[in-house]
This record gives C-alpha cells, sequence and structure tokens, in this order.
C-alpha cells in the first residue's frame, strides 16, 4: 500500500486544496493521512550527515556547505509561515526582515552549496517536505511570491530532472504552487505562474509533471485550474483561450449537440465525450452478470454451472435463458451475459488465505447467501460448480472466486403506483464518482453507489428502464475544471430553455456521494486565515450565473461527520452545492438504539449525518444489513426523484417535486443523543446510543427545520400522493411555479450595538428584491482574516437561523423556502465580527400565485405542515419559535478528528 505521504500527493492530485480530506461518505474503515494533502507533510526531521568512512575525522567542507544550506532553508521557511500567520496581509516579498536570510542562502550556493544535494529524510519548507536545496527553491519562491532564490540557484546548473523521494518532478511541485493560489489572491497565482514560466524558459514543460497532471489527457494551462477564479486569471494572461475557457464551463458544441438532443444516452456517446463510464449493470436487480467463455466452454457448461442462480427450472431452461439474454453466438473469447433473478448478484471475492475450501467460504458466507437457509453443504456444491472447480480443490490465498449473495438494494422501498395519467418520460440519472485513494477496494463504492439507485428505482417500479441508470467516474467537486470530462460539463450546463417542460435540464439528474471533510479545529483555523477577499468566494460567485441559468439538478451527500470525526458545525460548499436545483441529503436508518426495547428497531436520524442537509432519507440494506452513509442515502432519494420525473415531469417542474417531498417528509422520526466530544477512532454504533425525540423549528413558510435532517425524512409514499395533490391543484386553478430571475443583493453599512459584556453585533439589512415565494437561498459570507464568526438570518416573518459554517464561506439551503415574501421586506444577518462588502443574499424565488404555496396551503390546511414559526418535537407543535441568541457559547461539538479520509 501507498505511503501516507504518497497517498496525500494523489489526494492532492485528485484535486484537494490545503488541510482538505475527500472521498466517499460510507464508513469504511481507512488509515488516517496527514492532514496537509496538498503535498507530503512529515515531522520535523534531524538533518542526516551523507556517512563518512569511519575511518575519517576531517569534516568535508562542502558537505558542511550543503547541511548549512539546507538548514538556512528550512529556518527562512519556518520563518515565513510564523509571520504569515501573526501579520495580518502579510506579504514576503516587501519583508525586508528576512533579507539577511535570502541573502545568506545566495551566498551558500556562490561558495559551493550544491542545489542537488539530496537530504536523506527531507526537510520542511512551510508546510511541505522536500528532498533537496532545488525543490526547496520552488516552495520558498511561492511561499515569498519571488523568483529570487529560484532564478538565483538556477544559475548553479541544478538538476531539473530530479524526482524527489515520492515520485514528484520539479515542475510537479511548481504545478501545485499554482494551483494552490487558485484559493488565495490573484498575487499568488501571478506569483506561483512566473515560478512556472521561469522553468519552462529553461527547458521544462507541463508534460514534465509525474504526479500533479497525472491521468490529464491534454496537459496545458487550462489543465492546471482550480477553480473559475483560477481559471480567469490564466485566460487574462493569454494562457487559456477564450472557447477553451468557455468548453470549460459549459462542455464543447459537440458534446452538448450528441447529449442535450437526444432521448436516448448510451455509454458509447458519454465515453465519445471523455466520460469513464464503468460498467456496473451486474449489480442492478436481474443483472445481468457477465463471464468470458474458455476454449473448452460450451453453452452447456455454462448453463450447469449457473442454472441454479438463475432460477431455471432444468438445464434446457437455463440453456433457453443464457440464449435469451445474448444477441450473438456463444463463442470462446467472448463475454457471456448470465440473466438473474431481481434479488440475486454474482459478486467476486478473495480468499484470504492458502487452503482454504469451499465449505470454509460457505461458512464465512452464509448469511448472504441468495438462499437463506441453504445447507453448507450445498453452497460449498454451488460455489464449486459456479467456479468450475472440484468440490475438495485447496484454494489459493487472493484467488478470485464467484459467490451469489442476495441483492437486496430495493427492499427499503415498496412498489409505487403511478396516476392513471403518469408518462414515461426520458429521464437519466448519472452516478458520478471518482476514486482519489489509491487503495484497491474489492466492491466499489461507486459500483455501491449505482447498485443503490438501480435497486431503489426497481423497488418503486419494477418495469422502469434501468438502462437510464449511467456512471461517470470523476471528481466533480473542482468543477468547473478541464479535468472534469467534456461529457459532464456539457451535461452540467444543459440550458433550461426559460423552464419548459421538455428543457434538456428537467430529464438530467446527477447523484453524486464524494465530499469534502476537515477535521473541525483545521477547518476554524483555515476559516480565520481566509480573507475578505477569498477566493473560494470569488469563484463561486463567478459560478453563480452560470449555475442559475442552466440549473443542474443535482443531489449530493451531506456527510458523515456530525458525531466523531470533528465537523459538527460545517456542511458542504463547493461549487455544485450551489445550483438552485442541489439538494443535500443526510441520512436515518430503521436500527436499534441503546434505550429501545430488545428485538426493537426504530426509524432514527443517523449519528453520523452532517450538519446542514436540506433533508434525509433512509439508507437502503445490503445484504441483510444497514448501510451506513449519506453516500447511500444520497443515490436512493435521486432515484425516487428521477421515477416522479419521468411519471410527471411533463407538467410537473423539479421545484414542484420537490417542495412535495419536503412538506410531506416524516417528522415522526427519532435522533440521538449528543454526549459531546467522541475521541475513539472509529465512531460508535447506533445501538450504543440513547435515541430522543427529534426537534424542530418551523420557517416562515411553516416547512420544519432540523439542524442535521432540515423538513424530515423522505417517505416515497408521501412524496407521491404530495404529487398527486399538486397535480390537482395545478390543473383546477391553472397555476404554474414560474421562476422570478435570481438577484444577488449585497449588504449595506452595519448597524452595530453592543451587549452588557461589551461584544459588538453587527446587523446587516438586505431587502427582498421582489414579491416571491421564497425557493433555495444562497449567502456569501465573507469576513476579514482574524475575524470570523457565526451569521445569524432573520427572515421578514420572523423565522431565526444560525447558519451553518462551510468550508468555502458560501452556502445554500432550503431552510428558508416557502416563505412568501414582498419586495423591499428585510431581510437581517447578526453577526459578531463585521461581513466583507461582496457579503450578501442570493434569491430564488417563485411569482406569486405559484403552485407550491398553493401547495404548502393545502397541505397546511390538511394538518400535514404545521404553522409557521413553531417549536416541534418530532410531530408534535410544542409552542412558538425561540430566537436565536448569537452570543451564547455553542455547545461542543461531537467529535475529534477524521477516523478516515474523507469517508462519507
Amino acid at each position: 500500500m501507498a505511503s501516507a505521504q504518497k497517498r496525500a500527493r494523489l489526494l492532492a492530485a485528485a484535486g484537494l486544496g490545503f488541510a482538505t480530506l475527500l472521498g466517499a461518505f460510507n464508513a469504511a474503515a481507512i488509515s488516517p493521512i496527514s492532514d496537509n494533502l496538498d503535498r507530503p507533510q512529515t515531522p520535523e526531521p534531524t538533518l542526516q550527515p551523507q556517512r563518512t568512512s569511519p575511518l575519517s575525522v576531517v569534516i568535508d567542507p562542502l558537505h558542511q556547505l550543503n547541511m548549512d544550506l539546507a538548514a538556512e532553508m528550512r529556518a527562512l521557511g519556518r520563518l515565513i509561515e510564523e509571520r504569515t500567520g501573526s501579520i495580518t496581509n502579510y506579504n514576503p516579498a516587501t519583508d525586508d526582515y528576512i533579507r539577511i536570510n535570502i541573502d545568506t542562502i545566495k551566498s551558500l550556493l556562490d561558495r559551493g552549496a550544491n542545489p542537488n544535494f539530496r537530504i536523506e529524510k527531507g526537510m520542511r519548507v512551510g508546510k511541505t517536505s522536500v528532498s533537496s536545496p532545488m525543490f526547496a527553491a520552488i516552495q520558498l519562491s511561492a511561499m515569498m511570491m519571488t523568483t529570487e532564490i529560484l532564478d538565483h540557484i538556477l544559475t548553479k546548473n541544478p538538476d531539473l530532472n530530479a524526482i524527489d523521494a515520492d515520485g514528484w518532478s520539479v515542475m510537479d511541485y511548481a504545478v501545485s504552487n499554482l494551483q494552490d493560489a487558485q484559493l488565495v489572491s490573484r498575487e499568488k497565482v501571478e506569483a506561483a505562474l512566473r515560478i512556472v514560466q521561469t522553468l519552462e524558459a529553461r527547458g521544462l514543460t507541463l508534460n514534465d509533471t509525474r504526479e500533479r497532471l497525472k491521468g490529464v489527457e491534454h496537459r496545458d494551462y487550462a489543465a492546471t485550474a482550480k477553480n473559475l477564479f483560477g481559471l480567469s486569471v490564466l485566460r487574462d494572461h493569454g494562457l487559456v483561450p477564450d472557447d477553451v475557457y468557455k468548453k470549460i464551463i459549459i462542455g464543447s458544441d459537440a458534446a452538448r449537440d450528441a447529449l442535450l438532443n437526444t432521448d436516448n444516452i448510451t455509454p458509447a456517446i458519454l465515453q465519445e465525450h471523455g466520460a469513464k463510464t464503468p460498467d456496473f449493470s451486474g449489480s442492478r436487480p436481474g443483472g445481468p452478470f457477465q463471464v468470458t467463455m474458455t476454449a473448452d466452454n460450451t453453452l452447456d457448461s455454462v448453463a450447469a454451472r449457473f442454472a441454479s442462480v438463475m432460477g431455471a427450472i432444468d438445464l434446457n431452461h437455463a440453456r433457453t435463458l443464457i440464449a435469451q439474454a445474448n444477441d450473438t453466438p456463444l463463442a470462446a473469447n467472448q463475454p457471456v451475459l448470465i440473466p438473474l433473478p431481481p434479488g440475486r448478484e454474482i459478486s467476486v471475492i478473495s480468499v484470504y488465505s492458502t487452503g482454504a475450501t469451499f465449505k470454509l467460504l460457505a461458512e464465512g458466507n452464509a448469511a448472504h447467501y441468495y438462499r437463506p437457509g441453504a445447507s453448507i453443504n450445498t453452497i460449498a456444491a454451488e460455489l464449486a460448480a459456479m467456479n468450475n472447480l472440484p468440490l475438495d480443490t485447496k484454494l489459493d490465498a487472493e484467488q478470485k472466486i464467484l459467490f451469489p449473495y442476495t441483492n437486496d438494494s430495493h427492499s427499503h422501498v415498496k412498489l409505487i403506483q403511478p396516476d392513471p395519467s403518469a408518462k414515461r418520460n426520458p429521464v437519466d440519472l448519472f452516478v458520478i464518482e471518482g476514486n482519489p485513494l489509491p487503495i484497491k477496494v474489492e466492491d466499489s463504492h461507486h459500483r455501491d453507489t449505482y447498485r443503490i439507485a438501480a435497486g431503489t428505482t426497481y423497488g418503486i417500479n419494477p418495469a422502469a428502464d434501468l438502462r437510464r441508470i449511467h456512471t461517470i467516474e470523476t471528481l466533480p467537486i473542482d468543477y468547473p475544471s478541464a479535468q472534469i470530462p467534456d461529457a459532464l460539463r456539457a451535461l452540467f450546463s444543459a440550458n433550461t430553455r426559460n423552464d419548459s417542460m421538455d428543457s434538456p435540464n428537467n430529464r438530467i439528474v446527477f447523484t453524486h456521494s464524494m465530499g469534502t471533510a476537515v477535521k473541525e479545529s483545521a477547518a476554524n483555523d483555515a476559516r480565520q486565515a481566509r480573507t475578505a477577499n477569498d477566493r473560494n468566494v470569488e469563484s463561486i460567485a463567478m459560478m453563480l450565473d452560470p449555475l442559475n441559468e442552466a440549473k443542474p439538478i443535482i443531489f449530493n451527500a451531506a456527510g458523515n461527520y456530525w458525531y466523531s470525526y470533528g465537523a459538527g458545525r460545517y456542511m458542504q460548499g463547493y461549487t455544485l452545492t450551489h445550483s438552485p436545483r442541489s439538494v443535500l441529503i443526510g441520512a436515518s436508518a430503521i436500527a436499534k438504539t441503546k434505550n429501545t426495547a430488545p428485538g426493537v428497531k426504530m426509524h432514527v436520524m443517523t449519528h453520523y449525518s452532517s450538519y446542514g442537509a436540506d433533508v434525509c432519507a433512509r439508507v437502503p440494506n445490503f445484504r441483510g444489513d444497514i448501510m451506513t452513509g449519506t453516500s447511500f442515502s444520497t443515490p436512493s432519494t435521486a432515484a425516487q426523484y428521477r421515477q416522479f420525473a419521468e411519471w410527471y415531469g411533463d407538467r410537473l417542474s423539479f421545484e414542484e417535486i420537490m417542495a412535495a417531498g419536503l412538506m410531506s417528509a416524516d417528522r415522526d422520526v427519532l435522533d440521538v443523543e449528543n454526549i459531546g466530544k467522541y475521541t475513539a477512532s472509529l465512531p460508535p454504533s447506533l445501538s450504543t446510543l440513547n435515541s430522543v425525540p427529534a426537534l424542530y423549528t418551523t420557517n416562515g413558510g411553516g416547512l420544519p427545520r432540523h439542524e442535521r435532517c432540515g423538513a424530515g425524512v423522505l417517505e416515497p409514499q408521501s412524496w407521491h400522493q404530495a404529487l398527486q395533490n399538486v397535480l390537482s391543484l395545478k390543473a383546477q386553478f391553472n397555476l404554474s411555479a414560474n421562476m422570478v430571475p435570481h438577484q444577488r443583493v449585497t449588504i449595506k453599512n452595519a448597524f452595530t450595538r453592543s451587549d452588557a459584556n461589551n461584544v459588538s453585533e453587527y446587523t446587516y439589512r438586505i431587502p427582498a428584491p421582489a414579491d416571491m415565494t421564497l425557493g433555495k437561498l444562497t449567502f456569501l459570507l465573507p469576513q476579514f482574516q482574524n475575524a470570523h464568526s457565526d451569521v445569524v438570518v432573520r427572515t421578514p416573518a420572523g423565522f431565526e437561523m444560525l447558519l451553518p459554517r462551510t468550508y468555502t464561506d458560501v452556502l445554500s439551503t432550503f431552510a428558508f423556502a416557502y416563505e412568501d415574501v414582498k419586495a423591499g421586506d428585510v431581510f437581517e444577518l447578526r453577526t459578531t465580527q463585521p461581513l466583507a462588502p461582496e457579503a450578501g443574499i442570493v434569491f430564488n424565488g417563485h411569482a406569486p400565485g405559484n403552485s407550491i404555496a398553493a401547495l404548502r396551503d393545502y397541505l397546511r390546511g390538511h394538518g400535514t405542515l404545521p404553522a409557521p414559526l413553531k417549536s416541534m418535537t418530532m410531530n408534535s407543535v410544542t409552542g412558538d419559535a425561540q430566537p436565536v441568541n448569537i452570543h451564547k457559547p455553542l455547545p461542543d461539538a461531537p467529535g475529534a478528528k477524521p477516523a478516515f479520509p474523507g469517508g462519507f
């Protein structure tokens, strides 16, 4: 397995910034890695001299120069790091205090110190471990925002083809700094760009990267862009042509024409436009499973191997089933599809130790065998036959064996009978995931999320065309990015055509179960270090217009970090979460808790589900067990939405379908006690924690809000019934859900006051730009360096909410949805530290007299939706909503540190 340092670099190459972890929101335990995933981080070592002959007592003067050079570079890096942390808006390029260090480094090089000197155990320069002065010079140049040291070391004939201890090249370090700078400032980007161009002047190119742009087909400057801000700076310098800039945001014309003008998207079309589409079709209900014919195989021998798991009556039936599933005659070295009944799946398992037998495999996996209650001998015999081996075979360690499992990915939902008027509109669901970890997983997380999307679809509608569920392998968190396939950029940017029902946008749905996760202490430190002109905020702000024009429908996993992984008050805030049609999904489960009666399971909001979700959904099952992670509730939700859009998308918009789901969500669900900080390396199980009643506050439209499960827990049957209600209301009153054009309103001067403890409070008043029923709101909340505070929002109706924190200072939420406001009605933002001038709210909503307000009023009148501004315990109103005291210290967030890299 790769070292922690190597793994850190590979994660960084996947597109992560400082102190972030990226990965799948599941609960697979992986060893912890360094906080700084942008480059390897090592403990401060003692510089180790090269060993001299034990008979010699002479100190090599050149070696001492090398050691002095390394020590001086390390000291300069530490000094810059310390002054950056203590001086607001520190600029090393103008700091005379460090001049003596720079001059000493140049003098040591002039006296003969070797720029290629290999430091045995590496040394830290800032937060980076390097193994020679040449690499250190690049890092110091980036930290200082000047190439003075790099220019000097280049006069000493360094080895520009050197590779450091972890496989990075000189250009890898330069590109890494260029990408990191895009999260900080234009000045940083331009300084880092000068480093790259200085190396290019010496003959290096971007193709000389080994790790940082690994897997990128075209290694040009567009490929180095981390965000839209960075891409814009590179365009301004003439390094990214305008047509490439546009293509990175909306995809190529060819991809858009191919994907947005067809009702039959196929893997071949996606692949033609750059997408990797792993084939997980064997994991959907009914398979099929694919095997390869060998020269000694016949139709009879293949039929005999799989007859039982296929549910064949006899060998003749098995032959017929196989023949019907394959379009071409069976031939050697060709794939053969084995059809399976829903509820069965064949997977590949690895033998753990040499000498294992089929009987041992049967004993270890009997609980998940597709035929419950089958004897060990029966299972062993079928395994031997399926794998075409004698029953008494002694297996080898790591040998691959086929095993037929239960596939119960559909069992968490029930069949829904659509309205007789339901159509079969072409709606495609794309399950997007990448693998940032160089770890081989037998049954990948991506396969799991696909299995759930397909299984949920089948459970609701067995007649659904499961070929409309696709896979794309990529990491979309840095969207827009040249490293995201052209096909996906085109799909993300499908034009809404004025929200018409036949828009490509309404036919394309995404589910994404990856995200950012940071230790809360590190997240808080990074938050305080951000400046008023933070480029995360600027880059996202630049994308708000394109996102609000395209409105991609995306279901994003909220994450698994509330309880034990130390990110209790943080929610996801990367670019794609700010689409007005993006929904953040948490998780609930049917599970036993500590205080439930023996053998009794209850519906509980999970203890891991992160802060700020718009709504929760029940996690599905996997081979008889409850799955763990918002990774898995998310594709289930997306599949439910896709099915409803297929039936009713010609008459209902995303906003109407989603409003029906949120308003009808189940709130008669238990929560989990908060026992405070929990510092174990792995989370506790639900069975060790007490369940408690879930608490809600209803907003100005009556929509309940729970801090981790938003409106409650989606219930497919109730959701479908609410859809019938909105269809009826639209038909009866000729209503629509026409959107008011989105508008960004920034803050004006604050009203300030001090409390009894002389703590300042800043109140910013933002007027609603139009009459509307509120939809999803986006808050941009940049503050000044070392002066970040929490923010309380008060709506015109009087609903107050303490906003979650994000890793970007931008958050989007449905928490305020469905309150009616008039133009000029005032929203208040209250803080204990001033907001930066770019702070404000992006409003989305619906014009007066809309179908969503009608559904709200109808459901309130029938007791499904409670009154506005109330406190609730589960489904019961217990009193009026209470104001939020921004000065009250927050309780300790549960959790200490991530137990594994970014596992959602």
